[in-house]
């Protein structure tokens, strides 16, 4: 991580702006004035300790990167011909821990509060019945100092690896990949090793399988691995694995729903024994960048089927960027697949650093439930300090 450094200042404003170095020294200059046996070594042996003090915590802030985030997003609701709004407050701090051998860990902590606004469904991460509910981003620890060779160990909440939301921040984002789809979380509690080996980046992980909540209810449990070449290099290619039972109610519910007789079904049970292996990949040329993900697997006996193509341009001062999303959910049901497919345009335009609006249409070719095409709009005004 770049860190921008402080301009020297002259001694007496470091002494004067350091608030605990400072009281540390005059509280040396009076026993001085009281007790002249002290010697000069003492002195210089409390002034190295308020400088010691002073440079430790110098280095802490230095490490730290806090962010204020603020969002407001508003959406066309084609069922009550209305719109529909969300607001959230998050907090983004990350911190290096550093030592004089080089870093040795990476803290992130990322919260955010969510206000609802109008009737509707709620975001899976958030419980029924309140206004405004509070939801973790990431909450983790990667510790990187077993040495060259070895990977980095990662631990608390984080993105479980698998497809191309690893290497596409859609975090607070209108832009989504459809790896909701495919495991019914984005984040989870866990634990994960990960590392870049020549050509290739990895990560595998063990987490709980369900989402934001810790539960031990019905046995969910989720491995997820990734392996790929560097996204930098203009083109890439991965391979993504995610066995267990996942914490899904969304999934469940499409799995009762498949079913040739449910009624011995409990309607209650959320748990969805999933298996997902999917391919991703993509290149860029100039301005342009083309990427997509197909996966295979299965919701308990049912098959599944799911893909992703998408085209995007961006700009060269980073300031916009315009997709074009096309994406398939197919399920194997009794009477046979049922299929679901979405065209997604969208646009992100980042007036100044920290200021970003986005915009999104969507147009529902056909869902699961059948019916005629439904179109959506999206609108998104989001501030990072």
């Amino acid at each position: 991580m770049t860190t921008t450094k402080r301009p020297l200042r002259p001694r007496h404003s470091i002494l004067w702006h350091s608030g605990r170095s400072c009281r540390c020294l005059l509280l040396v200059a009076a026993v001085l004035c009281v007790s002249p046996e002290h010697n000069l070594a003492q002195v210089v042996a409390a002034d190295s300790l308020s400088e010691s003090f002073g440079g430790a915590f110098a280095r802490w802030l230095d490490g730290n990167r806090l962010t204020l985030d603020l969002s407001r997003r508003s959406w066309s609701d084609p069922d009550s011909h209305g719109w529909r709004s969300a607001t959230v407050v998050g907090v983004d701090l990350q911190h290096v821990f550093s030592s004089p051998s080089g870093d040795f860990g990476t803290l992130v902590f990322q919260g955010f509060i969510t206000g609802l606004h109008g009737p509707g469904a709620l975001p899976v991460v958030l419980d029924s019945g309140r206004d405004w509910d509070f939801a973790f981003r990431s909450v983790w620890f990667n510790f990187n100092a077993l040495g060259r060779g070895f990977p980095s160990i990662r631990i608390g909440h984080f993105e479980v690896p698998f497809g191309l939301e690893h290497s596409v921040d859609t975090n607070g984002w209108l832009r989504q990949t459809i790896k909701a789809r495919n495991l019914g979380l984005i984040g989870d509690w866990g634990v994960s090793v990960n590392g870049v080996i020549p050509g290739l980046e990895y990560e595998a992980s063990l987490t709980r399988g369900t989402n934001q909540d810790w539960t031990s209810e019905g046995g969910p449990v989720l491995i997820g691995a990734r392996v790929a070449t560097p996204r930098w290099r203009g083109r890439w290619i991965g391979v993504s694995l995610a066995r267990g039972r996942v914490l899904s109610p969304g999934g469940a519910a499409l799995w009762r729903a498949g079913l040739d007789d449910a009624s011995s079904v409990d309607e209650t049970d959320a748990i969805v024994e999933r298996t997902r292996v999917g391919l991703e990949g993509g290149v860029g040329w100039r301005r342009f960048e083309a990427q997509g993900e197909i996966s295979i697997g299965s919701d308990f006996d049912q098959k599944v089927l799911n893909g992703l193509l998408e085209l995007d341009w961006e700009a060269y001062t980073q300031r916009a960027l315009i997709y074009l999303q096309w994406k398939h959910y197919g399920q194997q049901y009794v009477r046979g697949w049922v299929y679901d497919d979405t065209v997604v345009l969208g646009t992100r335009l980042w007036p100044s650093r920290s200021l970003a609006t986005s915009a999104a249409v969507s147009l529902a070719l056909r869902g699961f439930t059948g019916g005629a095409a439904r179109g959506r709009l999206i609108l998104q005004l989001r501030y990072r300090t």
